[in-house]
């Protein structure tokens, strides 16, 4: 992070996203097959109010491989073209055993800087971050697809 002002109130530092969290990380690989974790499909995350409504609960075996990964206190965000528009982004909260799955069209931010608050990182992403992404992503049919150095 820096510390030179640049504008900002004092105190205050400014920093990239990828100096507050890690991109789309994975639950330990030691976690037991039969973990009970939620899953989270695009339809449970709120474009409103930025939460998530009546994940499913699923043991880790039937969703470790072919969906996303993320646990209470990261921020999901999602990919494609209609719900990143809407602002489809949510704290998340609540999961079974901490953790969840869902799918591939998230992206997940994971805060390494505990200082950082979940919904700042949220609302972002439903304002700055959708309109910016939407903007650099290229649209292919319904989906955009990002360059890896978005982030």
């Amino acid at each position: 992070m820096s510390d030179g002002n640049g504008g900002l109130p004092a105190g205050w530092a400014s920093a990239t996203i990828e100096e507050l969290c890690t991109l789309n990380p994975k639950h330990d690989r030691d976690l037991a097959n039969e973990t009970e974790v939620s899953f989270v499909p695009m339809a449970a995350v709120s474009d409103v109010h930025g939460t998530i409504a009546d994940p499913q609960v699923r043991h880790y075996a039937e969703v470790r491989k072919g969906f996303t990964h993320f646990a209470d206190g990261d921020v999901i965000f999602a990919k494609t073209t209609p719900c990143m528009e809407k602002g489809k982004a949510a704290s998340v909260r609540g999961m079974t055993n901490g953790l969840a799955c869902g799918t591939t069209e998230f992206y997940v931010f994971a805060r390494t800087v505990p200082s950082i608050r979940t919904t700042y990182i949220a609302l972002c992403g439903r304002s700055r971050i959708g309109s910016w992404l939407a903007r650099k992503c290229k649209a292919v049919w319904v989906k955009r697809v990002c360059p890896k150095n978005s982030f």
